[in-house]
């Protein structure tokens, strides 16, 4: 098996207003956080077993942090929300 690919962690869109939609690779199973800029978890998604997660996020207007963590990787990507 090889290494799984940050380009196979998608978010969109980007800057979100309420939704945020994240798709992880096929099999891939993952605890998602938002994390605001000082590292705090603000918000957490359900896990997912790849597919498509769609998540609300009544954050207030900002830059976060949205990590998902598998069993043996960690995906990390910045968002911002615009409300």
């Amino acid at each position: 098996a090889g290494t799984p690919s940050l380009a196979a962690f998608e978010l969109w869109p980007n800057p979100a207003a309420d939704r945020l939609n994240i798709r992880l690779p096929e099999g891939e199973e993952a605890l998602i956080e938002i994390l605001d800029v000082a590292g705090r978890v603000v918000l957490t998604g359900s896990r997912t077993r790849g597919g498509l997660l769609q998540l609300g996020v009544p954050l207030p207007s900002g830059t976060y942090i949205v990590r998902a963590t598998g069993i043996s990787t960690t995906y990390t990507r910045r968002v911002v929300i615009s409300n």
